[in-house]
């Protein structure tokens, strides 16, 4: 497995009650293999954790998110931010050795 590939994730379902589900992901996370962390990235979606959920998760786990502004129209966090504002929050969830660039 390539520590450069990376696989964007949804957080999943809500089922009535959305701290009790973050916490399972929390939970489920910590018991994957440092190899599949490597490669995990966050993804706010369009129906149950917007950019504001996915950032807090991302924080307490410290792993990388990525923003989806499409998702973000359909289910806002704070709509008196921009788009910027969001990269650029998810910008610092990266850490240097987890950003490709190609070319290098």
């Amino acid at each position: 497995m390539l520590k450069d590939s990376k696989i964007v994730l949804h957080i999943g379902g809500v089922y009535g009650d959305k701290e009790k589900a973050i916490d399972r992901f929390i939970h489920n996370y910590n018991l994957l293999s440092p190899k599949v962390k490597d490669r995990l990235v966050i993804e706010n979606d369009d129906k149950s954790y917007n950019i504001g959920d996915v950032l807090k998760i991302g924080k307490t786990l410290d792993i990388p998110v990525v923003f989806d502004n499409l998702h973000n129209k359909i289910l806002p966090y704070d709509k008196s931010k921009d788009e910027l504002y969001f990269i650029n929050k998810c910008k610092k969830t990266w850490k240097k050795d987890q950003v490709l660039i190609r070319g290098q």
